[in-house]
């Protein structure tokens, strides 16, 4: 029997557990932030010495629950977004955390058919695998335990090498590392060599981390005054329903005029901003240039002149013209409705500076159902049967935005922020910022914020830009190209405020900004020699 054939079911179920609740432990800084490092290990224990079927349910068991324990929030936006009633909402969460599963669930089937043919899987084919299916998973929110590291800057530098997903390798690579070390204490050599791999991996990934941020702070400190770039956050905290804490008459109504007001005192308070962010807000915001100007929003910021980049919905009507509808009349009795079909709808950020507005950046990435039903093209009954009406269109593409004087930032729109090549095609336009709005007050829990807070800052890393995170409800940060917040940005929860930083933005591309995640090629072409080693191997006659 090989190492780990003769673990009870009962005990594989039980490391299982273990693994998902270390990673529900997992706290964000503080002494414990090493636990992400180990969390993996009981979940590596479990899939040792295991056939194909168990370790496909194993597996699948696990990934399923590490989703679980952090994406709860799924089951609040369905209801808060979707408007589902709960059973929907539950189904959805279920299914969610189920799929989110599927990279560990297939993991566990090649260790399963590694060990049916005699080559037990090892650390290295184990990461591998596992980053490379966590990549090619379909997206429908990025994320993994790496994540959780986000707050740990040193140990995520290695993101501007490879991406968010070498950290991803890395980690896993620890964890089973870790794990080898575990089963082979009753083998000293064994066991030391496994351990003395894990402590190389880590000096040399926490080496380079603090190397780099030495580095790039040692720019910022020679660095010129064109090469820094002063941006202003708007929180208004509105809520998802009803309107507290808005005025409903007089100067500023409504949420436009929450985030009008707070822009003002705002620009009593702070010094010049090169550019004013509004977030996304529950209340719909039409892109509108007469409405803005009613509001006066052209002049919302005299003391700085910057512009306001400002979340909204964009409606193109086409060619299709006004209908009216009723008994009114030209001279004005009666009553009548105008109505013009809308072609396409946009979620958009328009650029309001001085008497110029204009379309500035459209969102690509839509949020699943929360914006469009996926895969409608191929079948069509789903948008019918879950759909919405009217949904959006994505836009053209990553495009960035020129402000006075002549900077560039790439807009992220909502979970955009998770989409590395976005960030890396506005960089390969000129990008010397990015600028991620959001409305996280759908999640209802601060956790969820602090998520998508996570996947915005590894951006930041991989491109070498600072990224600025506006919100509605919390969680908005001013985040240095070093993956580290600017001390008091940090935006509380459920709270109206305002937040604004000098940025560095250093004139640096990353090997990642080159290459991309090219080099996860070398980990696929080791998992598939190995399987391929193993399938042209006959299977043992026992169980392994």
């Amino acid at each position: 029997m090989r190492d780990g054939s003769k673990i009870s079911a009962l005990k594989r179920l039980a490391l299982i557990a273990a693994a998902i609740g270390l990673l529900w432990l997992c706290p964000s800084s503080g002494p414990g932030k090493w636990l992400p490092f180990i969390a993996l290990a009981p979940f590596a224990l479990a899939l040792r010495g295991v056939r194909p079927l168990s370790g496909l349910f194993l597996g699948w068991l696990g990934g399923a629950g590490f989703w679980a324990v952090s994406a709860w929030w799924v089951y609040n936006s369905s209801i808060f977004l979707l408007y589902w009633p709960w059973p929907g909402a539950l189904a959805a969460t279920i299914l969610f955390c189920l799929y989110q599963g599927v990279p560990y669930a297939l993991l566990g089937l090649a260790c399963g058919f590694m060990n049916r043919r005699g080559r037990p899987p090892g650390s290295l084919f184990c990461a591998s695998l596992l980053a490379l299916l966590v990549y090619l998973r379909p997206v429908v929110c990025p994320g993994s335990p790496a994540l959780i590291l986000y707050s740990w800057p040193g140990a995520i530098q290695a993101a501007d090498l490879g991406g968010f997903h070498l950290i991803n390798f890395l980690l896993f690579l620890v964890n089973w590392l870790f794990a080898e070390g575990l089963a082979g204490l009753g083998r000293p050599r064994r066991a030391v060599a496994g351990l003395a791999a894990l402590g190389l991996i880590l000096a040399a990934l926490l080496g380079y981390g603090s190397w780099r941020l030495d580095g790039i702070s040692r720019l910022a400190e020679t660095a010129d005054k064109d090469d820094f770039i002063a941006i202003r956050t708007i929180q208004p905290n509105i809520p998802i329903k009803g309107h507290k804490g808005m005025d409903t008459s007089g100067p500023y109504v409504g949420a436009v005029g929450v985030m009008l007001s707070t822009t003002r005192k705002a620009a009593a308070e702070l010094p010049p901003a090169d550019l004013v962010l509004w977030p996304e807000v529950p209340t719909r915001v039409a892109c509108d240039c007469e409405e803005f100007r009613r509001y006066r929003l052209h002049r919302a910021d005299p003391a700085s002149g910057g512009p306001v980049l400002v979340a909204c919905v964009e409606n193109d009507y086409g060619d299709n013209p006004v209908v009216r509808h009723g008994t009114g009349s030209e001279d004005g009795r009666g009553v009548s409705m105008y109505t013009r079909k809308i072609d396409s709808m946009y979620n958009s950020l328009w650029l309001v500076d001085g008497d110029d507005c204009r379309m500035a950046y459209r969102k690509v990435k839509l949020v699943p159902f929360g914006e469009r039903t996926p895969l409608q093209e191929v079948w069509p009954w789903l948008r019918t049967s879950v759909g919405r009406t009217l949904e959006y269109t994505p836009g053209p593409g990553p495009g960035v935005v020129e402000l006075p004087g002549g900077k560039k930032v790439q807009p992220l729109i909502c979970f955009e922020s998770g989409f590395a090549e976005l960030a890396r095609a506005g960089v390969g336009q000129g990008a010397r910022a990015l600028v991620n709005v959001s409305d996280d007050a759908w999640f209802v829990q601060a956790k969820a914020a602090e998520l998508h807070l996570a996947l915005a800052l590894f951006r930041a890393v991989e491109q070498r830009r600072p990224l600025v995170r506006c919100t509605n409800s919390g969680f908005g940060a001013h985040i240095r190209a070093t993956g580290e917040i600017v001390p008091g940005s940090l935006t509380g929860m459920y709270k109206r405020t305002f937040r604004q930083a000098l940025m560095h933005c250093p004139e640096i591309k990353t090997i990642y900004a080159r290459l991309g995640d090219a080099w996860l090629w070398l980990p696929a072409v080791f998992a598939a020699v190995a399987l391929l080693a193993a399938a042209f191997r006959p299977p043992e006659g026992r169980c392994h």
